[in-house]
């Protein structure tokens, strides 16, 4: 399960244990604050299994014309990673 945040707060990723109950990830990046509202999370798990996350960044309280509208997370078997997608302008 996956619930986005406030700006300063975190983004919620949770993991279905199938026994009734869901643990939280924790460690960089899912404990990092987030510097902006987030909008739709998006996941799936790649040929690979490796597991990746779109989060969308709104610019609407803040009103700024920069600043990467879409946060890319992904996990392979040994590490997550977080990163800002890049668009064209």
């Amino acid at each position: 399960m996956i619930i986005g945040s406030g700006k300063g707060g975190q983004l919620g990723v949770y993991r279905n244990l199938s026994s009734g109950g869901f643990e939280i990830l924790k460690g960089p990046p899912w404990d990092s604050s987030v510097t902006r509202d987030q909008t739709t999370p998006l996941g799936w798990k790649d040929a690979g299994g490796n597991v990746n996350l779109l989060v969308g960044s709104s610019s609407y309280e803040d009103g700024l014309p920069f600043g990467a509208p879409v946060k890319r997370y992904f996990q392979t078997r040994s590490e997550v990673r977080g990163g800002r997608l890049r668009t064209r302008e």
